[in-house]
């Protein structure tokens, strides 16, 4: 029976994997970018797990929300569909796709921390010794998942030594290509992959407009035809224009056959009808709406407080053209706020919905003597419940 991607709920084993590892008390230290140390931050940093979820601290919330943004918007991507694929008889498990989405970036704060801050990450040289990905592919592995999430995230593991036949199942197949266009927007896939081949395969090159149009050329022409290419053909118009064979994170080659599987997938949803622009017009499912508050409100009681304080120390006029927003926002960037993040504008529409009075705590059998639920723990009290009631 074809499954409808807004009757259904992610794991609780899965939503506990994103809450991961313990989260350390505030650190002062140096910033590395681009291998040079910036001024002094105060910052957290995650061990033994991921770290993505159940953050009380609203900074380290706002920090890490561009992530979760990004996991829910090309999950929901990609389960969608899945959802139509699996509808139309082709062998698919749209539940599988959304619980490997789920966990498809364990690896990334553990990772990007080791980068940025070696002075207090335990053995960061051991960490960067191995991809991001792989990193979260280990995790999923010491946790015994189920193979069927597990050989998705394995397939998108850059260096990680995965089945071939992986590379060939429709759920790794629709997830690689969503996540090569969507970041926490869509993106024309020629434009972000062919910033990735200048920026990846061109170190040391700034290209221009005519290379850049070259470069995206070559990916356009592929998708346009994918039984007339060939990742070798792709590869070889890569080394014309100036590309080398190896990167940090792949091989051209490698990248290469990614563009070509990623095109004749793309070929696959039009034949099925799906248009790939039009991705970012998916609306949300029921279970990204309930994740994503329960992440906001884990860290909306501090945060709350201290949006209050900081409006009540603004004292500037407020500027007739731009309003207290900007004013608002310099200020709450002046306390180490991340302003550009998903989880800092999230959090001030809920400040502003709720007239800055943070979630009550849900108790489910109405006894107060209960543990109250808030946060990432009613999410996995939700999945508990769904998925129960599902076997049932």
């Amino acid at each position: 029976m074809p499954t409808n991607p807004d009757l259904m709920f992610p794991r609780p084993a899965t939503l506990g994997l994103l809450a991961s590892g313990e989260i350390s008390g505030p650190f002062t230290t140096p910033k590395y970018e681009r291998g040079k140390p910036s001024d002094l931050v105060t910052t957290r940093i995650v061990t033994g797990g991921a770290g993505l979820a159940e953050l009380n601290d609203p900074k380290d919330m706002v920090e890490w929300s561009g992530v979760f943004n990004h996991v829910l918007f090309s999950t929901r991507i990609a389960t969608h569909y899945t959802a139509i694929l699996q509808s139309a008889g082709y062998d698919v498990d749209p539940e599988s796709v959304l619980n490997a989405g789920i966990v498809s970036h364990l690896g990334r704060r553990p990772w990007d921390e080791a980068n940025w801050y070696p002075e207090i990450v335990p053995d960061p040289k051991n960490t960067l010794a191995h991809t991001n990905e792989s990193l979260g592919v280990k995790m999923l592995e010491d946790a015994n998942v189920p193979n069927s999430i597990l050989q998705i995230v394995q397939g998108l593991a850059h260096g990680h030594q995965t089945d071939p036949a992986i590379y060939q199942t429709l759920g790794y197949r629709i997830f690689s290509l969503v996540d090569h266009f969507v970041t926490e927007t869509v993106h024309p896939y020629e434009v972000r992959m062919g910033n990735i081949v200048t920026g990846w395969f061109m170190p040391g090159t700034k290209p221009t407009d005519e290379l850049a149009g070259q470069v995206r050329q070559v990916i356009v022409n592929a998708f346009q035809d994918p039984e007339n290419h060939t990742s070798d053909m792709i590869h070889d118009a890569f080394l014309a224009l100036g590309a080398q064979d190896n990167s940090d994170r792949l091989t051209l080659p490698r990248f290469a056959e990614l563009i070509i599987g990623d095109a004749h997938t793309a070929k696959l949803l039009k034949d099925a009808g799906i248009n790939i622009t039009q991705a970012g017009e998916i609306p949300e499912f029921t279970w990204e709406r309930i994740l994503r508050s329960c992440f906001l409100q884990d860290s909306e009681k501090v945060g709350f407080t201290q949006i209050s304080s900081t409006i009540q120390q603004i004292h500037d006029p407020i500027d007739a053209e731009h309003g207290i927003p900007q004013v608002r926002d310099q200020a709450l960037q002046a306390t180490g706020f991340n302003t550009k993040k998903w989880g800092y504008s999230a959090m001030l529409n809920r400040f502003d919905e709720k007239n800055g009075q943070p979630t009550e705590a849900f108790i489910h059998d109405g006894s107060p003597e209960e543990n109250p639920l808030l946060g990432w723990s009613l999410a996995i009290f939700l999945a508990n419940y769904f998925n129960q009631s599902k076997a049932q």
